[in-house]
């Protein structure tokens, strides 16, 4: 059996506007088998697959609550600034953190670390005074291991914790 990459998946909307459909959007996928010659009973093994639309809600930056819908401005009140502020003065906030992400997954502590590190990001170095261009401020990591260690799970978890 040879496995390859998707290539394209064909979205089908029924008295919707398409055009708000895009990467990342949310659908039913279901397989459906070609039949090379209508006269005959057998078909490929190859399945196309598509995407059925049967709802969609549009969401963008405002996919976390915190967002005023009219005004577009982040809420946080003083008291959300202020123990936010106290937390960041904690000499075990890494570690607080790292736990804080997908508790429901257990050990894998230096993963979890490594994606908080991206989550946050690095700061933009300036090394044009020695002759070298900007470096890029964001962290990229790869994150390999063996079948059953949550990889999938722990990004599907960032995925839905950040906008």
């Amino acid at each position: 059996m040879i496995l390859q990459t998707l290539k394209a998946i064909t979205f089908t909307t029924m008295s919707s506007p398409s055009d708000i459909m895009g990467h990342g959007s949310k659908g039913i996928s279901r397989a459906v088998p070609i039949q090379v010659n209508p006269r005959v009973s057998n078909v490929k093994s190859v399945y196309k697959t598509h995407v059925d639309v049967i709802r969609y809600c549009k969401t963008a930056s405002k996919r976390l609550h915190g967002v005023d819908e009219e005004t577009e401005q982040k809420i946080f009140t003083e008291e959300r600034v202020e123990m936010l502020k106290e937390l960041s003065r904690k000499p075990d906030i890494y570690e607080r953190l790292s736990l804080a992400l997908a508790p429901s997954i257990y050990e894998h502590e230096d993963i979890k670390k490594g994606i908080l590190l991206q989550l946050f990001g690095g700061s933009r170095k300036d090394f044009s005074h020695t002759g070298r261009s900007n470096f890029h401020a964001e962290i990229n990591i790869l994150l390999c291991g063996d079948p059953r260690t949550s990889k999938s799970q722990l990004l599907q978890y960032v995925y839905n914790l950040v906008p």
